[in-house]
């Protein structure tokens, strides 16, 4: 049977900062939420001054954090696992870390204090897309955290006008999520959605978010007949620490953010332009989210003996349901 947790953080403390390790399926009084642990060692992960955060075992627990409470959590894990989209995830990695060397790419405006730039690809009208920015994080904030608002689809319906829902299809591995996403149709264009694997690198002083579009596969839903799929050759993110090289000085995080897909189906040219600038301009939107609301609750680790079948934060109520198998 599927075990559910559902709570609530609003009554959490939010300038704690802790994470406490709980019987698993129910809450502790720090807000957090612990699944089933691979064994019973059950680790503490905790954030550290280089932004990053360490954890102090390889036995990771699945834990959350209140908004706003600051912590930070490290998932260590291999940096592969095996599953039926080896080959597409290891071949979207290896384009992504191409791209973030590619110094090809033609600067097309700087807003927000984020660098947007352009690079024609081959049958994409809107080429590959890559927006940069530079920022210092609060005290007690880390990779994890801008990680968890990328990733929670209840955070990214607030920072991202576009997105209608999101879904977990299947877990792969504990370091790659398959999911549904249904973005917003504008008029006079039909709403797209997509299916995507998406999988976490952890570097030694980054993090990346890879994910790519995969079809032909059992775990893909049916097109409906109102909705155009599009095709994600490559949305990713690069969290890297920057660091300041002063005894007194405080790292900063560098944020890279890569697109390049097919909307396919008819879209009007201004449209087009206008997404141009929208995706890449996403990172200000993340730190923006960050700012105002701090990380919301995230599954970051405890996954390699359970499925995970929902994480689902709702940004309104601060409710954080997960349910695994």
């Amino acid at each position: 049977m599927p075990a559910i947790t559902d709570f609530s953080t609003q009554d959490a403390p939010r300038d704690s900062g802790d994470i406490r390790y709980s019987v698993p399926g129910t809450v502790s009084d720090a807000g957090s939420v612990s699944l089933p642990a691979p064994n019973s060692s059950g680790s503490i992960s905790s954030h550290s001054e280089d932004g990053i955060g360490a954890s102090s075992s390889e036995s990771a627990i699945t834990d959350s954090v209140p908004p706003g409470a600051g912590a930070t959590s490290c998932w260590p894990h291999p940096p592969h696992f095996e599953h039926r989209f080896d080959a597409l995830v290891h071949r979207v990695s290896t384009l992504f870390a191409e791209l973030l060397e590619d110094d090809s790419f033609d600067h097309v405006t700087t807003s927000k204090n984020i660098s947007v730039y352009k690079r024609d690809a081959p049958g994409h009208p809107v080429g590959i897309l890559k927006g940069v920015g530079t920022y210092d994080l609060e005290s007690g904030l880390g990779l994890w955290d801008v990680l968890s608002v990328i990733q929670a689809p209840g955070a990214r319906k607030v920072w991202d006008g576009n997105l209608d829902y999101e879904k977990i299809l299947e877990q792969p591995s504990p370091s790659s999520l398959v999911t549904y996403v249904m973005n917003k149709g504008v008029w006079p264009t039909s709403p797209r959605d997509a299916v995507a694997i998406n999988t976490i690198i952890v570097g030694e002083d980054h993090l990346r978010l890879i994910g790519t579009s995969i079809e032909d596969d059992p775990v893909a839903p049916p097109v409906n007949k109102a909705h155009v799929r599009a095709y994600v050759d490559l949305a990713a993110w690069d969290l890297q620490v920057v660091r300041s090289g002063l005894p007194s000085g405080k790292n900063s995080i560098r944020i890279t953010h890569i697109i390049q897909f097919d909307p396919r189906g008819w879209i009007p040219g201004g449209l087009l332009k206008a997404v141009s600038t929208q995706l890449p301009m996403s990172v200000a939107a993340v730190m923006e989210y960050l700012t105002l609301h701090g990380p919301p609750p995230s599954v970051v680790g405890g996954l390699e003996e359970c499925r995970l079948l929902v994480a689902d934060y709702d940004h309104a109520t601060a409710r954080f349901a997960v349910e695994v198998e």
